[in-house]
């Protein structure tokens, strides 16, 4: 099944930064998560802080080259997703903050 994501940041009063990702799997019901977005410090590549509305944090860490479609990306989050399955697939957090980055809106 092919899943389809959109991703967009966009600024709040008081100057922080949403992260919202919409994706949607075949013809199942469209899925929006919303996160509010820190950058924060990080010993290599660039660390952010998701935060959902009801208080889960994610760390994540956007770091070194992957191939063109995430593959062998060293990049590292704290979600469910990317802790069981991260060695085979990036999670939608990577891969809307990689993509954020190389157009350069981030």
């Amino acid at each position: 099944m092919t899943k389809t994501r959109t991703v967009r940041l966009v600024k709040m009063d008081g100057g922080g930064l949403a992260l919202v990702i919409r994706q949607q799997e075949g013809k199942g019901a469209v899925k929006v998560d919303c996160y509010f977005l820190a950058e924060v410090g990080a010993d290599e590549g660039r660390g952010f802080n998701l935060t959902k509305h009801d208080g889960t944090l994610y760390h994540t860490n956007i770091k070194g080259v992957c191939g063109p479609n995430g593959e062998n990306d060293p990049s590292t989050c704290e979600c469910k997703g990317h802790l069981q399955h991260g060695h085979k697939t990036r999670c939608k957090h990577i891969a809307s903050l990689r993509k954020l980055i190389a157009e350069k809106r981030l």
